[in-house]
């Protein structure tokens, strides 16, 4: 049976999680906030900013991109509440929103490392 995600099959067992149980509307919601890491330069901006605040300038000479591309991935970034602003002065700094969006990142490549190496070393794929 599908849960609230549609997904089905063994690899789908979110009772094994305490609140995993998602409904269709956060489903979509964090599809659409996930969506913000589908990009490279916008992952880069991500990895940049856990160690603290930055401003436009500083992100794109850290990334290798222009103002006004760095500008355009980091207003989407806003609009999908994944980081905010403070001003001071002439400048603006961004920052993630919130410390969890960073735990929850590292918690994402902890179970992708294990699944790879899993799969690496010859491993049962539970997907098949």
């Amino acid at each position: 049976m599908a849960d609230a995600c549609g997904c089905e099959g063994p690899g789908c067992e979110p009772d094994k999680v305490p609140g995993a149980r998602l409904l269709r509307r956060e489903c979509a919601m964090l599809a659409q906030f996930f969506s913000i890491f589908g990009h490279p330069t916008r992952m880069a901006i991500f990895c940049e900013l856990q160690d603290g605040p930055k401003t436009v300038t500083e992100l794109a000479e850290r990334i290798n991109t222009s103002l006004q591309n760095m500008s355009q991935h980091l207003r989407i970034m806003r609009d999908k509440a994944a980081v905010t602003t403070r001003k001071d002065g002439q400048c603006v700094y961004y920052r993630i929103v919130d410390e969890r969006i960073v735990q929850g990142a590292h918690l994402m490549r902890d179970a992708l490392v294990e699944v790879l190496q899993r799969r690496a070393g010859g491993g049962v794929n539970e997907e098949t």
